[in-house]
């Protein structure tokens, strides 16, 4: 399985200036370490790379915080256009769960602090017949 794990770009400085943060996201780094090694796993920071929205994924798990949740939000309904299971987590999605689950595939698809890695996948396999 193809899993992409995303930390959606801030458009402007929130602190106002040209500082911006630029920080890794250690969430989805323990998202990837608990992901089942015979999964094919990314991880893009629209901060330091350019995301390939064509690029075939099956899963994808998206981070934010609130100042970029419409961005994590649009890529989110992006990816479900095409059929593809969203997870979301973060600390936005975890304070605002009900607007989030408007863009995750499922209700289950949103888990407050870390997400189930192992039990998502296998839910995600489970719907595709693997």
């Amino acid at each position: 399985m193809r899993i992409r794990l995303i930390n959606p770009l801030v458009p402007y400085s929130m602190l106002g200036g040209d500082f911006y943060f630029r920080l890794p996201t250690l969430g989805l780094l323990k998202v990837a370490a608990l992901t089942p090694p015979e999964h094919s796993l990314d991880i893009v920071d629209e901060k330091v790379e350019a995301l390939d929205l064509d690029d075939p994924v099956d899963l994808v798990g998206i981070t934010a915080m609130t100042p970029a949740a419409y961005r994590a939000y649009a890529l989110a309904d992006h990816y479900r256009s095409k059929g593809v299971p969203v997870i979301m987590g973060g600390m936005h999605a975890t304070k605002c769960p009900e607007e989030a689950l408007a863009h995750c595939q499922e209700a289950h698809r949103l888990l407050s602090g870390w997400w189930l890695v192992d039990q998502e996948v296998a839910a995600v396999e489970a719907d595709r017949g693997h």
